[in-house]
């Protein structure tokens, strides 16, 4: 289990002043743009290359904290060294170790026991480079992740980085820019088989490749800049037979409650 902690006035009324300040006049940043890409590198010393193990993620901030929010499976995968690839508000290329984002010793990330889930709540240095404000500038308010599912049929695009695609020298972009995927809601909740027992997902008619897992699913909206999460990629669905895929969604109110009790209902 993960221990609670507690900071001093200063620093609550430090972490206050800079969400605040990031919130504000940040509403031209196309929704797209606010999915990040951890991208661990490893060494196959056998062949002398180098590999690469990646995943979607984003960011949400509760007024308080900014909380970068993955699947369990996807957060198991990264360390200190895992870069967290983005698309800077000016169209520019970031980069930043998830090293960089937290100050305490062990591993970060906080799993929820019934959903594929992890969030790890990020500890800004006082005096943040332009990297990492650019990048804490992408969070999502916590208020815009809906709790409760639209209704079947609804649109929603899942925004991520299939195979790679999308992040500098991994896919064919130039330059990060997350790759869109729109879709339609296909079921209501339902559960779903896990090791540790059922969890509640839907389904979304369309599949995405490797490395789409942790996206963010948006709702469709008319002007780029609206910003409403109805859930996250888990995963996907596929019959053989048919060649039908669907895509596996973890709902909006699991990740409200993971970032809203990120300390008091989440272990190891």
């Amino acid at each position: 289990m993960f221990r609670c902690y507690t900071r001093s006035v200063c620093a609550v009324l430090l972490t206050c002043s800079w969400v605040a300040f990031l919130q504000a006049g940040e509403t031209s940043i196309e929704r797209w743009d606010r999915a990040v890409c951890l991208v661990e590198r490893q060494v196959d010393k056998e062949n002398n290359k180098q590999q690469h193990d990646w995943s979607t993620a984003f960011l949400v901030s509760d007024g308080e904290h900014i909380t970068l929010v993955a699947t369990a499976h996807g957060a198991r995968l990264t360390s200190r060294e895992t870069a967290v690839v983005f698309r800077r508000p000016g169209g520019e290329s970031g980069s930043v170790v998830l090293g960089d984002l937290y100050a305490e010793e062990g591993n970060p990330w906080r799993f929820q026991a019934n959903a594929d889930v992890a969030v790890m709540r990020i500890e800004s240095p006082k005096d943040p480079s332009e990297v990492i404000t650019d990048l804490l500038k992408l969070a999502i308010p916590l208020e815009s992740i809906q709790t409760t599912l639209p209704m079947r049929t609804t649109g929603v695009e899942l925004t991520g980085f299939p195979m790679g695609l999308g992040v500098k020298g991994l896919g064919v972009q130039p330059e990060v820019s997350p790759i869109v995927i729109c879709g339609k809601i296909a079921s209501r909740e339902m559960p779903v088989p896990a090791k540790w027992g059922n969890e509640m997902v839907f389904l979304i008619q369309l599949a995405g490749a490797g490395g789409i897992s942790g996206s963010p699913v948006f709702l469709e909206e008319e002007s780029p800049q609206s910003v409403q999460v109805v859930g996250m990629v888990m995963g996907y669905v596929r019959e053989d037979k048919s060649g039908l895929m669907m895509s596996r969604i973890i709902p909006g109110r699991i990740l409200a409650d993971a970032v809203s009790n990120s300390y008091s209902r989440f272990s190891k």
